[in-house]
């Protein structure tokens, strides 16, 4: 028998160009911050071991660097 590769190509619908070109542009620090205010203050725990809240009070000192 022939080999026939497993292939998905055909089974997800193709997102129009516009939709691509938004997934291709670069995040903005204004949409990493509107992320982070929208998430609760105590559900995250960083790598860091700091949580949103933190983030969130010392935006003005640490925004730049988490960006």
């Amino acid at each position: 028998t022939p080999y026939s590769p497993f292939c998905l190509e055909e089974i997800f619908p193709k997102l129009p160009n516009i939709d691509m070109d938004t997934l291709h542009a670069p995040v903005t620090n204004k949409e990493i911050r509107q992320v982070l205010f929208s998430m609760r203050n105590y559900k995250a725990l960083g790598v860091d071991g700091f949580q949103v809240v933190f983030y969130k009070s010392q935006w003005d000192v640490v925004g730049v660097s988490f960006c």
